[in-house]
């Protein structure tokens, strides 16, 4: 199992922005009542995505030998949580 954690790490990043692209392409940017509630469903497991991805980057990074894919997948779900979920805003300096 630990020789394709970084694999995964990788492919749930990637996934994450794919998922929210694909709420874009749904109706994101002028959603209507009506696709309210698909949205917050596809823009939810976008998240969940991205923290399993985050979680499964951290151990193939620290156990397996794909430690090249898991510190992309890292990276790309972590920017993805950091951005969209708010918290990055709470780690820049205010100007």
């Amino acid at each position: 199992m630990t020789r394709h954690l970084g694999r995964a790490s990788l492919i749930g990043g990637v996934l994450s922005w794919c998922a929210l692209l694909a709420a874009v392409f749904a109706g994101g940017l002028d959603p209507s009542p009506a696709l309210a509630a698909t949205l917050q469903a596809i823009s939810m497991t976008a998240i969940v995505i991205a923290v399993v991805s985050v979680c499964l980057g951290i151990m193939a990074i620290a156990r397996g030998p794909q430690r090249a894919a898991a510190a992309f997948g890292l990276s790309l779900s972590l920017l993805f949580v950091l951005y969209f979920t708010g918290l990055g805003f709470a780690v820049l300096p205010n100007p």
